[in-house]
């Protein structure tokens, strides 16, 4: 259960970024085309670590990977409990 409550505070902290996003027109795609966040992260000039993490689509990508191995942990352990 505790997986389940951590995979959704991580949902709900990427709605709140893409909810900041919805009322700009460059951002606003990125809640629905996984490949532009992508994109748009690759082409961004290589800045300083500290600016990468004030954007909102490197936050954005960062919190769809920290839910991604969420769910790979979640599966894991769900799959394990089925043989028991």
């Amino acid at each position: 259960m505790s997986l389940q409550a951590e995979l959704m505070d991580l949902e709900e902290d990427l709605d709140v970024l893409w909810e900041g996003d919805e009322n700009d027109p460059e951002r606003s795609k990125f809640s629905v085309d996984f490949k532009a966040l992508r994109d748009e992260r690759i082409r961004a000039p290589a800045v300083s670590k500290e600016r990468l993490v004030e954007d909102r689509y490197e936050q954005q990508w960062e919190k769809m990977l920290a839910i991604r191995e969420k769910l790979k942990e979640y599966s894991t352990l769900h799959s394990l409990s089925s043989f028991f």
